[in-house]
């Protein structure tokens, strides 16, 4: 196996050079750069992952913890935050918390006991924030991502939820639609409670009065809870002639249960989901949706966690309100909309 010594020798350069190539701790023309780099790979040279961190003083490697592996939502976050991460010399260590605060306290302390240079938070709640504020004064930087803390003191990036819940219901008043439910998980979680708030100021704004029976809020975004609440709601007189679902796996849980209950999407039921999972181009009245930018979500995170560690100067925590779509397709009724087949390059 090549050593830093077997590059020295090749490229015809000091230790010191081919240590500053490596870590970039200090400048090296292009020239010697690109001499070097090309002996490297020659060599198949790799540098020893313990003394660049002693020497460098980091690890080269950032903690991303977010609530649930398992959905749909979150893989192209964590896909965008490590190609960027990537091109700046950084590695993830990826945790799941699984919506649970006391597990969550837990690999964060795990991570800052891997002493990982910077940390990417998808939060399950204002819980934790007390450790992570500790975590951020003994001088590792921190970014939330996807919802917004009851405190401003960290760096955020995140959709603007409150507008999808206004876009969504107004949307679905402007089609004629009167008796809009709203399907959503737990309120502890910001960005349910901004989607919420949405609705709400859509109705207002309309003049249509809030019937609060069809508000149904399940516990966590799991299929099976959903389920049982729609059932109950779908069989009780003046049922909804509209349904928004926050989340893919609450548009599923619409979709099923309707199709259990003998409705039919549109005619009897319009159904409008929440970001833009495949499948749901394909079916029978292709699902209209709310969808929200998931990559630069990751990319503009990673970006502003890599500012904090590069010590480029930044006064104060960086707000960042990434706006939503909506992408209509037949759910709603609406005969001419746009039909819109984007999300196919992601599953070919």
């Amino acid at each position: 196996m090549a050593t830093s010594i077997d590059v020295v020798k090749r490229a015809g350069v000091s230790r010191a050079t081919v240590s500053n190539v490596i870590s970039g701790a200090r400048y090296v023309s292009p020239e010697l750069i690109e001499r070097v780099e090309a002996v490297i790979c020659e060599l198949n040279y790799y540098p020893h992952g313990v003394a660049r961190s002693l020497a460098a003083k980091k690890t080269f490697s950032v903690g991303l913890l977010i609530p649930r592996i398992a959905s749909p939502f979150y893989p192209p976050i964590v896909s965008a935050v490590e190609k960027t991460l990537g091109k700046g010399g950084y590695s993830i260590i990826l945790g799941d918390s699984n919506e649970n605060v006391a597990k969550e306290e837990k690999i964060l302390r795990v991570l800052a006991e891997k002493r990982v240079d910077g940390l990417l938070w998808v939060p399950c709640g204002d819980s934790n924030v007390g450790f992570i504020r500790t975590i951020k004064k003994s001088g590792t930087p921190v970014v939330v991502i996807d919802r917004r803390l009851g405190t401003c003191e960290f760096d955020t990036v995140v959709s603007d939820n409150r507008a999808a819940g206004k876009k969504a219901t107004e949307y679905l008043f402007a089609l004629g639609y009167r008796r809009v439910a709203l399907l959503t998980f737990s309120q502890k979680i910001a960005p349910a409670r901004e989607r919420l708030e949405g609705y709400y100021e859509a109705h207002e704004r309309s003049g249509v009065k809030v019937d609060k029976s069809l508000v149904c809020i399940v516990g966590h975004p799991e299929f099976k809870n959903a389920r049982v609440k729609l059932a109950k709601l779908l069989q009780k007189p003046g049922r909804p002639e509209a349904i928004f679902a926050c989340s893919d796996l609450l548009s599923l849980s619409a979709i099923y249960e309707t199709r259990r209950a003998g409705l039919n999407i549109p005619r009897d039921l319009a159904i409008l989901g929440f970001d833009d999972s495949p499948w749901g181009a394909f079916l029978e009245a292709p699902l209209t949706v709310i969808t929200q930018d998931t990559q630069n979500l990751g990319i503009i995170a990673a970006q502003m966690l890599l500012k904090r560690l590069n010590n480029k100067q930044i006064d104060s925590p960086q707000i960042v309100e990434l706006p939503v779509k909506l992408i209509r397709r037949r759910s709603c009724g609406e005969t001419g909309g746009q039909e819109d087949f984007h999300m196919l390059g992601s599953i070919v």
